[in-house]
């Protein structure tokens, strides 16, 4: 009876939590229709923005502006992302927070297949050559520039290629050419109707040619650049093309020419820009018009930036050296080199900082990301709770069973896991202690060589010793020689034939140093010398020693042509040919 009441109320509970599991889910399942709803409206709120985009940006960004992104997800918040971005840029705004930019970068980068990939490939790498991350930012552009150029795109082919162009013209002039009449060819296919337009590209184009010192080249396009800018009346376009000329023109010392083009860039622009200041001064002071350009310098900035103060301090580094005032060169110099060290400073840290944020955004992303997938999994979790829920209460004995079945497998596989894990951190310690030990009998092998050389060096001392002793010896037979009139020709025979009388245990030190502490000399001199005699090698090994032909004089009692006689007849014997080196040389160098 007993346990019937219990199988009533087991029953009675699980009846219980079937009827919350449908509440709950048929609660999502309306959330999700009405978010549904909800981002279809803003899906077209998004697509409005898009076709201000292009003529009134301004526009479109306060229609962005309107839209929660938070609750967007997607392709929705890509979309909205890299729309948001692009008018940005167009309304004259220079993209450098990257928070919106990289989701468009990351989604559409999964999906290359997609319209606005090519445009995400730009705008992304656009963003990277403003902080300076010109690698990444090249490999961006190029995905641009070749997708945008399949799909007939040549809008973004022009733009991504003339960004490209200004990243190549750092280091490589041939390619910053290709680029620039790539762009040039892009635009023209693009149908762009712009003289202003076209007047930048040719300048581009002149640029490089100045870069690679084509001076006809050079001179053609920017005289181009300058009848497409008078073609477009816009005198900003048509003073930056003079400019150009005037830069062309002093960078081949015509300072005339120079400062004629300069001021007729003046008339048009209306007002002094630093490239002109610049331009003016260098010119008066190739001039030797020091005065003038003294003005000239002083009107530059000096206070704006880094960079602006390493101009300034350049040129006045560059007059006063002209005039030949060497302690304010000096001065503006160690001033330059200061105000340099500080931008590189800056820029290091500004770099660290980017790339320290970079992270900071990427780890959010990643949170926010497992947040989404874990809701996405809940939710498929609920809707298939609703679709098997009449099953579930059938099978609830059978599933919890396996539930728990499953769950012993789980705790089995960990404990493997477990005992695997243990298995290898035991093996990871043998294998540093086999190391430790190792290297404990590496110290100890290099110990015992260095007592070994030690003790070599002592026995070559008491060889030495031994040796002057034998001269000592030698003298005083000679000397007795002598008194006991010995025949002066048996006396030199005699003298000849004398060798160092070493034991062997000396000899087999000396064999034994030289093994050692001269690379095997032993073994490799015997193997390719296996006939040699014991005397003859005996003399190799004192050469090898470094002996002198003085010492040699004094180990074997002998005249210096009799050692000199020997050396030579022992060389012959080795077979060596070449006169020019000597057997002491070939025995060291052997």
């Amino acid at each position: 009876m007993w346990d019937w009441v219990k199988s009533c109320n087991f029953a009675i509970k699980d009846y219980t939590n079937m009827i919350n599991t449908v509440k709950t889910s048929f609660f999502l399942l309306l959330v999700l229709v009405l978010s549904a709803c909800n981002d279809s409206r803003k899906l077209e709120t998004i697509r409005q923005a898009e076709m201000l985009m292009q003529e009134q940006p301004d526009s479109a960004l306060r229609v962005l502006q309107t839209i929660n992104r938070h609750s967007l997800h997607g392709e929705p918040l890509a979309r909205y992302a890299l729309i948001y971005s692009i008018a940005q840029d167009k309304s004259g705004q220079d993209v450098t927070n990257d928070s919106l930019l990289r989701i468009a970068h990351e989604y559409y980068s999964q999906h290359p297949d997609d319209s606005l990939y090519a445009r995400s490939q730009y705008y992304m790498g656009k963003y990277l050559w403003l902080t300076a991350q010109t690698d990444s930012a090249y490999a961006c552009l190029l995905k641009a520039k070749n997708t945008s150029e399949e799909e007939r795109d040549y809008y973004t082919a022009y733009l991504a290629t003339d960004r490209m162009r200004r990243i190549a013209e750092v280091s490589d002039s041939a390619l910053c050419l290709k680029l620039a009449k790539e762009a040039y060819h892009f635009y023209v296919k693009h149908g762009g109707t712009n003289p202003a337009n076209e007047s930048y590209l040719l300048i581009g184009i002149g640029e490089s040619y100045r870069r690679r010192r084509d001076s006809d080249s050079t001179l053609y396009y920017y005289n181009k650049a300058l009848d497409k800018a008078t073609l477009s009346g816009d005198s900003i376009a048509i003073g930056s093309v003079i400019q150009n000329i005037a830069f062309h023109f002093l960078h081949y010392k015509q300072y005339d020419t120079a400062l004629d083009y300069a001021n007729k860039s003046l008339s048009y622009q209306k007002t002094f820009n630093k490239s002109l200041l610049k331009l003016m001064a260098l010119c008066y002071i190739q001039k030797s018009e020091y005065e003038v350009a003294q003005q000239y310098i002083n009107a530059l900035p000096s206070n704006a930036s880094k960079e602006d103060q390493l101009v300034k301090l350049g040129m006045l580094h560059r007059l006063c050296a002209k005039t030949g005032d060497a302690d304010a060169t000096q001065e503006y110099f160690d001033s330059a080199c200061n105000v340099a060290a500080d931008m590189y400073l800056s820029t290091l840290k500004e770099k660290l900082e980017l790339h320290r944020k970079n992270l900071h955004e990427a780890l959010e992303r990643q949170r926010v990301e497992y947040q989404r997938t874990i809701f996405v999994i809940c939710f498929l979790f609920s809707v298939a709770l609703i679709i098997l829920i009449s099953w579930l209460f059938i099978k609830y004995h059978r599933a919890k069973k396996a539930e728990i079945e499953h769950q012993k497998i789980q705790n089995r596989s960990l404990e493997e896991l477990n005992k695997k894990e243990e298995e290898r951190f035991r093996a990871e310690k043998a294998r540093l202690l086999a190391e430790e030990a190792m290297l404990r009998k590496e110290k100890e092998q290099k110990e015992q060589i260095m007592e070994r050389t030690r003790f070599y060096v002592k026995s070559m001392v008491s060889i030495l010793r031994e040796v002057e002793q034998y001269r000592t010896e030698q003298k005083k037979q000679k000397e007795k020689d002598k008194q006991n009139n010995y025949n002066s020709k048996n006396d030199h025979k005699e003298e000849a034939r004398l060798e160092l009388k070493l034991d062997d245990k000396a000899w087999a030190e000396i064999q034994a140093y030289l093994e050692v502490c001269e690379g095997s000399f032993v073994t490799r001199f015997k193997e390719k010398y296996p006939d040699i005699s014991d005397s003859d090698f005996r003399l190799c090994m004192l050469l090898r020693c470094g002996f002198s032909n003085p010492e040699l004089e004094q180990v074997y009692s002998i005249a210096a042509q009799s050692v000199k006689t020997r050396q030579l007849f022992l060389k012959d014997k080795l077979g060596l040919e070449d006169k020019t080196i000597s057997l002491r040389q070939y025995i060291k160098q052997f």
